[in-house]
């Protein structure tokens, strides 16, 4: 049944809503901390592309960490769940570029050449990047050669997401 309604546009479109719409709950009912902001402001001073990083378990909050008004693209999945994600990010301002970071061992087309150059030329137009580089089937919190691979192609940084979400108790 899930599967059948993540198929249909219609409800692609709620679930999506509804997901930006508990993703700026969630923000706006929390304390968020950030550690070492510096390299990540530096970046925006100088109005440098790079490439944003967070693990893949913290996505759901990740864009709100964005706080800067110059535009990204983040990597999302050519799966059914990463059209829901996809559409949950425009509601929140960002785009996406769709597939996976190429896996040189594997023959399924995801689509990661395609979307490496598309990352790569983004980030030549000076449009940062958002990866996760642990993916959606990890290993967890283990760094994928893709996004090195797009950093050394591409002559950009990256730069990882370093915040945390306290969850405040509602008066």
């Amino acid at each position: 049944m899930v599967k059948y309604l993540a198929s249909k546009v219609i409800a692609q479109n709620i679930i999506s809503y509804l997901g930006s719409l508990y993703i700026l709950f969630v923000h706006n009912s929390s304390k968020i901390k950030f550690k070492g902001r510096k390299n990540i402001n530096n970046l925006f001073k100088k109005n440098e592309a790079f490439i944003y990083s967070f693990w893949h378990d913290q996505l759901l909050m990740c864009p709100l960490t964005w706080q800067n008004k110059k535009p990204i693209r983040v990597l999302i999945s050519k799966h059914r769940d990463g059209d829901i994600i996809s559409k949950v990010i425009s509601h929140l301002g960002f785009s996406a570029i769709r597939g996976s970071t190429h896996k040189s061992n594997k023959t399924k087309n995801k689509g990661g050449l395609l979307s490496a150059r598309k990352m790569i030329k983004s980030l030549q137009e000076n449009i940062c990047i958002g990866i996760s580089p642990d993916g959606p089937k990890g290993p967890r919190h283990k760094v994928s050669d893709g996004i090195i691979s797009i950093a050394k192609l591409s002559n950009s940084v990256i730069v990882k997401y370093v915040g945390s979400v306290h969850y405040s108790k509602a008066v």
